[in-house]
């Protein structure tokens, strides 16, 4: 595959390099008939420890093309980004709308790019606005607290709660850095900013990974709260940086070697946008390279969190349909899998509760229904039986 950029004139011909609306995203949808072209058909409860959680609560919120979402202080309330509108919707596990606020435009208050959320310590959510490089706090009423300018690019993504300071990562845009991953360091940025008077308190380039991963790059990392980083690699492998250099590479048991399937492809070209807003459009022969290309582990770069206890939580496309899967690790040994219905979107955690938000694929795979139903779902994990001590070193 060459860097030439070129319009995709495949089976979503036109969709790389603009907006896409529900409906248009539906057609696509529609189109694929969930056909799939998956090598293993080795169901995910397989491998690993599936453990799964008690629902206690849902509620219904707008399709979306946005992953973003960020369980509030008190654990009940919910956020999460309505991309079409422009809008950032706040739900309990009730099902009851909390707060509903935003709208596109660069006014106070108002979006260009919603692209995440952040829970804020006081009961406030913080949301990211790529298009406008700022950050702006509010109740989850809609009262608009307070706006600050983010720094570098302004595409940060956040890397957990902020109180009177907020931390996220910047993915370099530079090419050769870009090719390399973070084998040499430079790959990624992380930022902490004080919120009142815009200052930037840290700026710390994410450090070399003394290791290689036969399969190809090491890519996106997140600091570990207790000290070191984790990064993302290839066929489900994760490298584990402790404080000292330490290294400890591991491969997911979960991990499959799945081609994508047509509803994949119709995502990947509409999760493109992110890409095509930055002047990079999605080329015939990338489109046609992730066709032929085994899905990745992780749902998403920055799909992973730690919890309170230090486990280490990333959402995974196996199987992604009718039941999705979060792996769990501690201290670089995998410990369970957790299993939530549906198809897996986003997902968020605090203290003993895990809120996901999904698409729900009503239908049968010969007749999908023609806009996917999303819902913000509410799970205890307290009670949960690790393959591990309940708390990491």
């Amino acid at each position: 595959m060459n860097g030439e950029s070129r319009p995709y004139r495949g089976r979503h011909a036109g969709q790389a390099g603009r907006r896409l609306t529900p409906h248009v995203l539906a057609l696509l949808l529609i189109s694929s008939s969930l056909a799939s072209s998956v090598s293993s058909q080795e169901p995910a409860t397989s491998r690993g420890t599936v453990l799964t959680p008690a629902l206690v609560g849902t509620a219904d919120v707008p399709f979306s093309s946005a992953r973003a979402i960020a369980v509030l202080a008190n654990g009940r309330t919910a956020c999460v980004v309505d991309s079409y509108d422009h809008r950032v919707r706040c739900v309990d596990p009730d099902g009851s709308v909390v707060g509903v606020f935003g709208g596109e435009g660069e006014g106070p208050g108002e979006f260009e790019f919603p692209s995440d959320l952040s829970r804020g310590e006081s009961g406030s959510v913080g949301v990211f606005d790529m298009g406008l490089g700022r950050f702006t706090i509010f109740e989850p009423g809609g009262v608009l607290l307070h706006t600050v300018r983010l720094p570098g690019s302004g595409d940060l993504d956040p890397t957990g709660a902020f109180g009177e300071s907020v931390s996220g990562i910047e993915t370099t845009r530079e090419p050769d850095a870009y090719a390399a991953g973070a084998a040499r360091g430079g790959f990624q940025t992380l930022y902490e900013l004080d919120i009142a008077s815009g200052r930037v308190l840290r700026r710390e380039e994410l450090p070399p990974v003394p290791v290689q991963v036969d399969c190809g790059r090491i890519m996106y990392g997140r600091p570990n709260p207790r000290g070191g980083w984790v990064f993302l690699a290839c066929e489900g492998h994760v490298v584990f940086l402790a404080e000292d250099g330490t290294t400890t590479v591991t491969q997911a048991p979960t991990y499959l070697k799945e081609l994508p399937t047509e509803l994949d492809v119709a995502e990947y070209v509409s999760e493109r946008q992110h890409f095509a807003a930055m002047g990079l459009p999605v080329s015939q022969e990338r489109l046609d390279e992730y066709e032929k290309t085994p899905i990745r582990y992780q749902l998403a770069p920055n799909k992973h969190a730690f919890d309170a206890e230090g486990r280490w939580w990333i959402a995974t496309l196996r199987d992604h349909r009718e039941f999705s899967y979060l792996d769990v690790f501690c201290d670089g040994r995998y410990v369970g899998t957790v299993q939530v219905r549906d198809r897996l979107w986003g997902f968020d955690i605090l203290e003993s509760g895990l809120v996901v938000v999904v698409d729900r694929l009503a239908g049968s795979d010969d007749q999908p229904s023609a806009i996917p139903a999303r819902g913000v779902d509410w799970y205890d994990i307290g009670g949960l039986s690790w393959q591990a001590p309940s708390a990491c070193s």
